[in-house]
């Protein structure tokens, strides 16, 4: 209020030509000075304006809260809307920020408030499971922000099977509010990644992790895993996808959902990952159901301890000076709003090129392969197509079915292989054991009705030690 209602000190310094009708910046209309206060912070701007009835009338200006809306959320409102869908934006973002991920509805931490919730000084560990425990500690670079930590309890020896510590966010998530406003997102900062890294990032439905189970080992969850790189969804073998993740990284998964109104043949969401605040792909680009889905987090070995956040809350948002785009996370969540999630149908560029070069690639039989793909699940697409390649695998590619033909088949062969075991075969050869193993996969599968079962002992083992 001191600034706008400074008038020019009389004397030689002042303009000549300085209008005398205007001798503050309160003179000036209120639309200009809408503008004026758009540089501002806005917990200003709305407590100035409850003491000055120049500035109320100001601070009411649409041209304020379009500025506003587009400087802060990357959005825009019908006319006389703005003020409105700014506060709604506001709200949700404070809401984005206060989620917390447990393993039950009584875990979900504090309700909404206008301001941050008081946290004790020192806080003392919450077990929400037998194979987790929570507790939230103070951002250091953030005064008044909290960030809740996860830790796995067990015990060496029982870092295998359904001993997973897990936790997610109940009730229905709320998106972050840049753009369409479309886009759940949150990051997940590795503090340890202790014996054997064995974290996963992801979604699930609500109550999953009662089954003490790794998102993506069951049906309608998905996970990227720290140990190995992989990305699971609905079965214990993973598909290739990015590299490993450890002590230090900050890894953030978003989703994506269908617009208001979307047809019910167009209601499927889509998935992203990010490590370090780059973008690495969307694997999951075609999601079912959606809105059933909640972050959730996965720890299953000694020392291994995450830290998960949501965002920073509505009152760093309000003190901002000049108004500003919120960047809480290490991936410009912002920008990628305001491509409206285009670059969620782009996968990581190393599997585009795997994926054209395999689509230039002649199949050795296009309809038994077709044929299998309709009764595989995701996750074994790839293996399918390297399997029935003319060309023989290499490289990478051979190796990625060396691995998933241990996982399914033991390492010694029967004579008419002409070798003993597994790892003496031809590409050829192995591309043959491959298409075996698959068919017989398919049909047990399609005998079964599939019913995105978690896997089993040994598949796990096989998922964990990142055969």
């Amino acid at each position: 209020r001191e600034t706008l209602s400074m008038k020019p000190s009389p004397g030689p310094s002042a303009a000549p030509d300085t209008p005398s009708s205007v001798r503050c910046l309160l003179d000036l209309p209120p639309e200009c000075l809408a503008l004026v206060l758009a540089s501002l912070a806005v917990r200003d701007v709305l407590a100035a304006a409850a003491t000055c009835p120049a500035l109320k009338v100001a601070a009411d200006d649409p041209i304020l809260w379009r500025n506003l809306l587009w400087q802060v959320w990357i959005a825009t409102a019908a006319r006389g809307a703005e003020k409105a869908d700014f506060a709604a934006r506001l709200l949700r973002y404070q809401q984005a920020s206060s989620m917390r991920a447990g393993v039950g509805p009584d875990s979900t931490g504090a309700a909404v408030e206008a301001e941050l919730p008081e946290r004790p000084s020192e806080a003392r560990p919450l077990p929400l499971s037998q194979w987790l425990r929570s507790y939230d500690a103070p951002d250091a670079a953030l005064a008044g922000v909290w960030r809740q930590r996860l830790m796995w309890s067990g015990s060496t020896d029982q870092c295998h099977g359904d001993t997973v510590g897990c936790a997610c966010v109940h009730g229905s998530p709320t998106p972050q509010p840049f753009g369409s406003g479309r886009v759940v997102y949150y990051e997940v900062r590795v503090l340890s990644q202790g014996e054997h890294g064995f974290i996963a990032v992801g979604w699930s439905p609500e109550g999953f992790p009662s089954k003490n189970k790794q998102p993506g080992w069951v049906r309608h969850t998905y996970g990227y895993h720290g140990d190995d790189g992989h990305v699971y969804s609905s079965f214990g073998y993973g598909r290739r996808f990015g590299a490993p993740f450890g002590t230090g990284r900050t890894v953030g998964t978003g989703l994506v959902l269908p617009p208001p109104g979307a047809p019910p043949d167009r209601c499927h969401g889509a998935i992203f990952f990010t490590v370090d605040g780059e973008l690495c792909g969307a694997p999951f680009p075609s999601v079912p159901a959606p809105t059933l889905l909640r972050p959730a987090v996965g720890v299953h070995s000694v020392g291994e301890q995450v830290e998960l956040h949501f965002g920073d809350g509505a009152a760093s948002v309000i003190a901002a000076s000049p108004p500003r785009r919120p960047s809480p996370f290490a991936f410009d969540l912002a920008e990628y709003c305001a491509r409206e999630g285009g670059a969620v149908r782009a996968p990581a560029a190393a599997a585009a090129g795997r994926a054209r070069d395999r689509e230039a690639a002649q199949s050795s039989h296009p309809r038994l392969q077709a044929s299998l793909e309709q009764m595989l699940p995701w996750v074994l697409h790839e293996v399918l197509q390297l399997a029935f390649l003319q060309e023989p695998p290499e490289g990478d590619d051979y190796h990625e079915l060396q691995r998933f033909a241990r996982s399914h088949h033991p390492l010694s062969l029967h004579p008419s292989w002409g070798v003993p075991t597994l790892d003496e075969l031809q590409p050829e050869q192995l591309q043959q054991l491959c298409k075996q193993l698959l068919t017989r996969f398919a049909q047990r599968h399609a005998l079964e009705d599939y019913d995105g079962a978690a896997p089993s002992d040994e598949e796990s083992d096989d998922e964990e030690d990142g055969q």
